[in-house]
């Protein structure tokens, strides 16, 4: 994923837009987060829409490390 990708998922992200996750996740992700975890898109999108309402997570990127490709 080039940069310009990246920082457009981020301040998606940051604006609390749930398609986001459509355009830049695998349909199958997983996310494990201390004892948390779900599974797939919809439940990631489950998971933000139940806690953006009640609390503000944003991204900040310090550095960004790629090569094109990776």
């Amino acid at each position: 994923m080039n940069r310009e990708r990246f920082d457009d998922y981020i301040r998606r992200f940051n604006k609390e837009d749930p398609t986001a996750f459509d355009d830049y996740l695998t349909p199958d992700v997983t996310v494990q987060n201390g004892r948390l975890r779900y599974q797939g898109v919809e439940a990631m999108k489950a998971h933000y829409a139940s806690i953006w309402s009640s609390m503000k997570e944003t991204l900040e990127v310090l550095r960004f490390v790629g090569d094109g490709e990776t």
